[in-house]
């Protein structure tokens, strides 16, 4: 509400009047006349306010198709997904998935059931080896009757039976005995030297042997193993066995030919898991995106629009396609309809007073209005400039500290949509806006306006370069940015109060700043009343 000394000198010039006067009821009609008028006002300014910020907070668009050259550098208004550069990395990340290999059970035991097929195979040949083919003995013929003795002699006897000897076993033919067998019934095929060292080697380097087989097996298909780490592994293993083995060192060669026989890869293709893996990290990269971030250029002057930018600038309603953004105006006038919510809440509970004066109200509406238009104009291309401190200024000094602070965070907030959403700048006018309300509200010299402007300025100038040091910008950026915002607080205020006389003549009051320079003893005015009003001398 006003501050009690405008109200008391409005208060002063209003004559009294009788209740129940066709005066008071004049004033009655007028009063509900007013509420209508206001009532209007506020349905003819809101439209306008809302279609202001539509237009204010869209980008500039161009007439362009795919395949037109630019004639402008296209920067991108917001933040925005790369959808095409997402989709790349993410089918690159698919493909760059390995294949998902699980270890097979039943690899492992068919593994196991040949090396003991393979091993009782041998050792059933060694036992039972195959014999060498007899030598055919003459058939006797009959005697001939001129050889027959004559009678009288002596017929020779028969020499004695010798015992039966060990048949001799043919390492030749239990070689090829074992071979023979190896391939029938495990479909391997052994070379002919192993076959020989499995035919000729004793039982006992037999039994080393497959003990050896056996407990490398077992080692190797405990793992996880291709055929490249198969080989490895197998090496590994045949170089350990190598050097633990102190006799009979030509063994391991015979140890390592049988294993490479009976071992192959336990692992084997899982495709649901590949896919799953590979969907995985496909969504991985939809969820973090390339982002296009704001300020980006996205077409060069002078490139050639390609099909994937041209989508891209339509997504960023950079493309005039003659479309109406509709979730866009309906965002701004649910944004708009909380604000303006809020502020009513706020003026019913605590400057209700305001209601009663058109005035009143009409002075807080154009102290308002004349920022935000002018941010609407200027928010596109200086974001950090519009002259949100105006209002902080002219609202301390005709209303209050409080709503001061209240109006001007409000206004901030309608006017953020037309800056881009630049989070510096709300940042900038609400300690701006806070600097100049305080210090409006603390004057009390004619002297302490340029400090209100220096301070204003002071505090936007260190808020954007702290902020351009956190965010590690260059110096000429940090600079820049410093610097208009500094002037925006400074020619806001000096604004603010070179505006003042217009309020006071248009509403009818005289604010505070102005009875303070008033009461300045070298002021003409008062100097005059102390010589010429009579008693001021004394």
């Amino acid at each position: 509400m006003m501050s009690s000394g405008i109200r008391w000198s409005r208060e002063l010039s209003r004559p009294m009047k009788k209740p129940g006067s066709r005066e008071g009821l004049k004033m009655k009609l007028t009063g509900k006349a007013k509420r209508i008028r206001t009532g209007i006002l506020l349905f003819v300014l809101i439209p306008v306010i809302i279609l202001t910020v539509y237009y204010a907070s869209i980008p500039q668009r161009y007439v362009l198709q795919p395949g037109d050259v630019s004639t402008v550098d296209l920067t991108a208004p917001r933040s925005i997904r790369d959808r095409s550069a997402t989709d790349l990395r993410a089918a690159q990340a698919a493909a760059g998935v390995t294949d998902v290999m699980l270890r097979s059970e039943q690899i492992v035991e068919e593994v196991h059931d040949r090396t003991e097929s393979f091993l009782a195979a041998i050792a059933a040949n060694r036992q039972d080896p195959p014999l060498p083919t007899p030598t055919m003995t003459p058939v006797p013929t009959e005697p001939d009757p001129a050889d027959e003795t004559e009678p009288g002699t002596v017929e020779p006897t028969d020499e004695p039976e010798q015992p039966e000897e060990d048949p001799v076993v043919n390492p030749a033919l239990l070689a090829d005995q074992i071979a023979l067998d190896l391939n029938r019934e495990l479909d391997l095929v052994i070379g002919q030297d192993e076959a020989m060292r499995y035919a000729l080697i004793s039982d006992d380097r037999f039994e080393s042997i497959s003990g050896h087989i056996r407990s490398v097996t077992n080692l190797i298909m405990a793992e996880s193993v291709d055929q490249s780490r198969l080989r490895t592994a197998l090496s590994e293993k045949i170089e350990s066995l190598s050097a633990s083995i102190t006799f009979n060192q030509e063994d391991v060669e015979l140890i390592d030919a049988s294993l490479r026989l009976l071992l192959r890869p336990n692992v084997v293709f899982d495709q649901v898991a590949t896919e799953n893996a590979r969907k995985a990290a496909y969504d991985s990269v939809q969820n973090n995106p390339v982002m296009i971030e704001k300020g980006t250029r996205i077409v060069a002057l002078g490139e050639v629009i390609t099909d994937e930018r041209w989508v891209l600038l339509r997504e960023l309603s950079l493309i005039d396609d003659g479309s109406f953004d509709y979730l866009h105006l309906f965002g701004i006038i649910l944004m708009l309809a909380m604000l303006l919510a809020i502020a009513w809440a706020y003026l019913h509970h605590y400057d209700h007073e305001l209601f009663a004066s058109s005035s009143d109200l009409a002075a807080l509406i154009l102290a308002l209005l004349i920022p935000f238009f002018v941010s609407a104009y200027i928010g596109r291309d200086m974001p950090l400039a519009p002259p949100v401190y105006f209002a902080a200024v002219l609202i301390a000094v005709y209303f209050s500290f409080r709503s001061a602070l209240v109006m001007t965070f409000l206004l901030t907030a309608a006017i953020w949509p037309m800056t881009g959403f630049d989070p510096l700048f709300l940042l900038i006018a609400f300690s701006g806006g806070l600097v100049a309300a305080l210090f409006t509200k603390g004057i009390i010299r004619k002297n302490n306006y340029a400090f209100i402007i220096l301070a204003t300025s002071g505090i936007n100038f260190l808020v954007v370069a702290a902020y351009g040091l956190m965010q590690k910008e260059g110096w000429t950026e940090i600079s820049i940015n410093s610097l208009y915002s500094a002037a925006s607080g400074g020619l806001s205020v000096i604004a603010a109060i070179g505006i003042m006389p217009v309020f006071e003549m248009l509403f009818n009051t005289v604010s505070p700043l102005r009875l303070i320079e008033l009461s300045q003893p070298g002021h003409p005015l008062l100097r005059r009343l102390f010589v010429e009003a009579p008693g001021s001398s004394q």
